[in-house]
């Protein structure tokens, strides 16, 4: 950009420059034309990100000839909806539910087995070549381990750069150094960071480095997957109030994957929480954390410390291991850890049903507190039940340790 004024193209903005984050501010309305199998449903405008009965299984090879023998069913039917610009949607989830391989599969990083996504009405799983291209500049990660994400040969100048090399080809010589500088001010390091190897910054300068990355092509989504888990407490600090402040500043919005509640609660404002590949409870952040519905999510909530020395609070210990995802077991996916499960819960399989607006959750046991209607508004963590395996969640402005699945 030159004299305040976009590159023709490039939507790359000046850092400082309050539209840094292209498009405006605000949700995107969750009014839908009713209920049905997914896709079937057309919203009024375009949602941000829909995420429609995405499934992702691998298969288990065996023999000379390494035939599939088995499928595991790392995502299972995963369907949600991010509504609007410069919100936040927390996912949350034991190791191995799933977590990290939806990202990948939204990313287009790994093929899908099924389903689809549409990010602000583009088919992703539909483009090719040029257009799959296109999709990288809006769509960007800040992956969980900064220092494994940083080519270690690089230092952190090219690494920065490397994004506009491939996507911004009018950005050479001295336009580009200065692009380079003004992402690693937004992000609180300096010029003199650039010729440095990643091996000599600390793990809080690497994370910092990864998010000037991810902001380079002024994305419209930026995925975090545990990006503090591999930080300690202080430096984790300063990390997630960095992400607030861009995300206020340039009108970002984040898919937070994360096994830090606390920090879910803190930063999100929808909350998803996932078991052995599928969405057990989806609502605002006010709703989900002071009122749990879903078995599972109260033993999560019940594990995480509360700072308070004086707050008393039943542990909801958990019995048993994960099942398999190559053999997940018949019925509801939780019953055998779950202390109340009944007959019905060892043979049907749950869909997510609405217990209040803007509150789903997927247990034969929880019963229906409100009505089932398929709007919700946007802005207040709402939902939308249009697929058969529950609702899509509306990331937006709602109430609000373990590894990465």
């Amino acid at each position: 950009m030159h004299g305040g004024r976009t590159k023709e193209g490039t939507g790359l903005m000046q850092a400082g420059d309050a539209t840094f984050g292209a498009g405006g501010s605000g949700h995107r309305p969750a009014d839908f034309a009713g209920a049905g199998p997914a896709g079937a449903a057309a919203p009024l405008a375009p949602l941000f990100l829909s995420v429609r009965g995405v499934k992702k299984h691998f298969p288990v090879r065996a023999g000379i000839l390494g035939r599939a023998t088995a499928w595991v069913r790392a995502v299972d039917g995963v369907s949600f909806d991010i509504g609007g610009r410069g919100t936040t949607f927390g996912l949350v989830g034991e190791s191995g539910c799933g977590k990290t391989t939806l990202t990948r599969v939204v990313l287009r990083l790994l093929p899908p087995t099924a389903g689809r996504v549409l990010l602000e009405g583009r088919d992703i799983f539909g483009l090719a070549g040029e257009g799959l291209r296109r999709l990288r500049r809006d769509m960007q990660l800040v992956p969980q381990d900064p220092y494994g994400s940083l080519n270690p040969r690089l230092p952190v100048g090219d690494i920065v750069s490397e994004p506009l090399w491939t996507h911004a080809p009018e950005l050479r010589g001295k336009a580009l150094q200065r692009r380079v500088a003004e992402l690693l001010e937004v992000v609180g390091l300096s010029s003199a960071h650039l010729r440095r190897f990643p091996h000599e910054l600390s793990g809080g300068q690497r994370q910092r480095v990864a998010i000037a990355r991810a902001l380079a092509l002024n994305p419209r989504l930026v995925i975090l997957d545990e990006p503090t888990s591999a930080l300690d407490v202080s430096v984790q600090a300063q990390v997630i109030n960095l992400l607030r402040d861009l995300q206020s500043r340039f009108s970002l919005t984040y898919w937070f994957v994360s096994h830090n509640l606390p920090l879910v609660e803190y930063l999100s404002d929808t909350v998803a929480v996932m078991y052995l590949g599928r969405l057990v409870e989806v609502g605002a952040r006010g709703d989900v954390f002071p009122s749990p519905a879903h078995p599972y999510t109260r033993a999560l909530i019940s594990a995480s410390p509360s700072p308070d020395p004086t707050r008393r609070q039943e542990m909801a210990v958990l019995e048993g291991q994960v099942p398999s995802a190559t053999a997940p077991p018949p019925g509801c996916r939780f019953h055998t850890r779950c202390p109340g499960a009944e007959s019905r819960c060892r043979q049907e399989s749950p869909e997510l049903r609405e217990l209040e607006p803007g509150h789903w959750v997927a247990c034969h046991l929880v019963a229906a507190r409100g009505g089932g209607g398929p709007r919700a508004a946007a802005g207040s963590g709402g939902t939308r039940a249009d697929a058969p395996g529950g609702p899509q969640a509306v990331a937006g402005g709602g109430g609000a340790n373990q590894k990465g699945g």
